[in-house]
């Protein structure tokens, strides 16, 4: 049985950290796209999508991460992502999202590099 994922906004000096536990699915729009509103409303210029302890992604969560990364290019922000299994890497890279997200191995890399 699917269950919302717990997304958690970390402020990690200029970059805010959306740090997603559980699978994205549809269930995830709601605490996702609450997550990104709050960070765009305090004017977060860098955003970190860190997947460390999520595992699984469906089509209706694909379809989240491209909305949010679609907004997220109309409004000038930077996105970055972390922690990406090999099957959400196999994911991202079969449906194009590599070429509008910065792929790190790590948080650590991605807040030295966003």
């Amino acid at each position: 049985m699917d269950q919302k994922p717990l997304v958690t906004v970390i402020p990690k000096g200029q970059i805010s950290v959306l740090d997603i536990k559980g699978d994205v699915t549809s269930f995830a729009e709601e605490p996702i796209s609450k997550a990104y509103q709050q960070v765009t409303k305090n004017d977060s210029r860098k955003i970190l999508l860190k997947f460390n302890q999520s595992n699984y992604i469906n089509s209706a969560g694909i379809a989240i991460i491209i909305s949010m990364v679609s907004d997220a290019q109309k409004a000038k922000q930077k996105i970055g992502v972390s922690g990406l299994s090999n099957h959400f890497r196999k994911i991202f890279d079969m449906i194009g999202l590599v070429d509008y997200v910065e792929i790190y191995d790590s948080e650590e890399e991605a807040l030295a590099k966003l």
